[in-house]
Parts: C-alpha cells; sequence; structure tokens
C-alpha cells in the first residue's frame, strides 16, 4: 500500500516545510526591522503577492490565512501554519 497521494508541483511546494530562519513561526509572515511592522505575503502563480504590512502579528497572520483560502489552498493541507497559529492562540 502506498501512503502518497498525487498533488500538482504548486500543491506539493505549499506543503514544504517552514523555513529555519523564520521568525514568526508562520510561512508568508515576517518581521520587517525598519518599519517595525509585520509583513504578510503570499505566492501565487509564480508571483508573489504583498497582503499586508501591519502592527498586529496575529493580523498579518489573518490575513495570510484569508488569502490561503481565497486561493483554495485548504484542498492541499487544511491545516497550514496560519491555520494552526490561529487555532492555537485564539481559542476562547
Amino acid at each position: 500500500m502506498c501512503n502518497l497521494r498525487e498533488v500538482s508541483q504548486s500543491c506539493n511546494l505549499r506543503n514544504a516545510s517552514q523555513r529555519s530562519d523564520n521568525k514568526s513561526g508562520v510561512k508568508g509572515v515576517c518581521w520587517v526591522k525598519a518599519t517595525g511592522k509585520w509583513r504578510s505575503y503570499i505566492f501565487h502563480k509564480k508571483r508573489l503577492k504583498h497582503l499586508c504590512q501591519i502592527k498586529s502579528k496575529t493580523e498579518a497572520i489573518c490575513y495570510r490565512l484569508a488569502a490561503e483560502q481565497c486561493l483554495g489552498w485548504s484542498t492541499c493541507d487544511p491545516k497550514t501554519t496560519a491555520y494552526n497559529y490561529i487555532i492555537k492562540h485564539l481559542k476562547g
């Protein structure tokens, strides 16, 4: 029995492990030292799409999660790092 599933290359890239230098704990969210804000971005169709630059880390992650959901990424990985962060920190 095989435990692999057939997915597109773009879907496979979305499931890649997080970079070791990631400080936010969420793919597509980083701290911008020059502005003192969190930046949220996503790659779509080989292009970097800037989502927001905002003071709240949680809000930046929400922007990232919303973009993932709008693009239908939940079909690849329903529990992305953004999703897991929101569930863990906003239980309530």
